[in-house]
């Protein structure tokens, strides 16, 4: 066992030039997977903190609320427990959950959407749709204009006046002609204690194979709060999704691109390499090696090979990514046994030739 070892430790330092070069394009290829790994995670991080903050996409209503008079007037009938939003966390439905309380109320003759919005439920992530609202209101800016206040004014409401503590740029959106303050002061001004009017969800990430994600969802929901009814914004939930399976898809294609052709390069120049040794593999034949033996003596200089590579595409895309996956290090063991993968076959040839022909050559 010794000498075989040796043998292959003396062979690298023989034909160290075309070892190292091996290993170069063994750690170039793996950095390559590697680093489109990272990319690939990064991106897909990225894309989702984007859409992420282009709101959510899904809206729990109490089950009688008119869908006409929601979206002209954001009326509703009737309210849901706040029991229903720790249901639909429970069920997994929603990245997202944030509880509301609203109702259009009259704040000096200026029709203003009175919104209390309670904690957003993010499975531990951070938090991005929750209003900074303190001891006063925040209001939309529409509605800060018609109403002619800054902040430090006072403004009334239902169950008396409140501090405006800051007042929101355009949105372009519901936002503009709101008026926020906490989930618990608007439930307890409207007489909604224990109530919530409304919930808002950024919908999970649905299994792929899901031809009908709106109709699971909607499944899904139903079990989880029957009193409620829920109305999917189809466009930006389908916007996500369809973005999210493009990400996927380009990243899947990157890594094993890189994978394919370091193997491809590496078997080219194992070919080459066994090729120029015909007659050495031809004089240990002769000196009594079994083709066994010679197999095992070649496979191990491309597994030593592989091992170096994987540690020197390590190196490199440590110095390209500043955060390494945890299975980076599986290309410890994976690297090696590519490379002793792909020179198998004009290994295998050579081992096969007849010592004599290649004592020839």
């Amino acid at each position: 066992m010794k000498q075989r070892l040796s043998m292959v430790a003396r062979e690298l330092r023989w034909r160290w030039g075309s070892a190292l070069l091996t290993a170069v394009l063994v750690a170039m290829s793996l950095a390559t997977v590697l680093w489109a790994d990272a990319v690939a995670r990064g991106a897909a991080d990225h894309t989702r903190r984007i859409q992420r903050d282009i709101g959510m996409n899904l809206v729990v209503l109490p089950k009688n609320t008119n869908a006409s008079r929601w979206w002209l007037h954001h009326e509703v009938q009737g309210s849901l427990p706040a029991s229903a939003v720790d249901r639909l966390e429970q069920s997994g439905l929603a990245g997202r959950l944030l509880p509301l309380v609203r109702r259009v109320v009259q704040v000096n003759g200026v029709d203003v959407l009175l919104t209390g919005m309670g904690r957003e439920r993010t499975g531990g992530k951070k938090a991005v749709f929750e209003q900074a609202v303190g001891e006063g209101v925040v209001l939309g800016s529409a509605v800060a204009a018609e109403l002619g206040v800054a902040a430090g004014d006072r403004i009334p409401l239902p169950g008396g006046e409140m501090v405006v503590q800051d007042v929101l740029l355009e949105q372009g959106a519901v936002d503009d002609i709101s008026v926020w303050m906490p989930l618990a002061e608007a439930q307890r001004r409207l007489g909604l204690e224990g109530r919530v009017t409304e919930i808002e969800a950024l919908e999970c990430r649905c299994d792929p194979s899901i031809q009908d994600p709106a109709a699971w969802i909607i499944a899904r929901a139903a079990e989880a709060v029957p009193e409620a009814v829920v109305i999917r914004r189809h466009a930006p939930a389908e916007a996500r999704r369809k973005q999210r399976a493009l990400a996927e898809s380009i990243a899947g294609l990157v890594g094993p691109a890189g994978a394919v052709t370091g193997l491809l390069l590496v078997g080219g120049l194992a070919w080459l390499n066994t090729r120029a040794r015909r007659a050495e593999c031809g004089v240990l034949r002769a000196l009594g090696w079994t083709r066994l033996e010679l197999v095992g003596m070649l496979s191990g200089r491309w597994f030593v090979i592989g091992l170096l590579g994987a540690v020197l595409g390590l190196l490199l895309a440590a110095t390209l990514v500043i955060e390494m996956s945890a299975m980076w290090w599986w290309s410890l063991l994976a690297a090696p046994t590519a490379a002793m993968s792909a020179g198998l076959l004009p290994v295998l040839r050579a081992a096969a030739a007849d010592p004599v022909k290649a004592l020839r050559t």
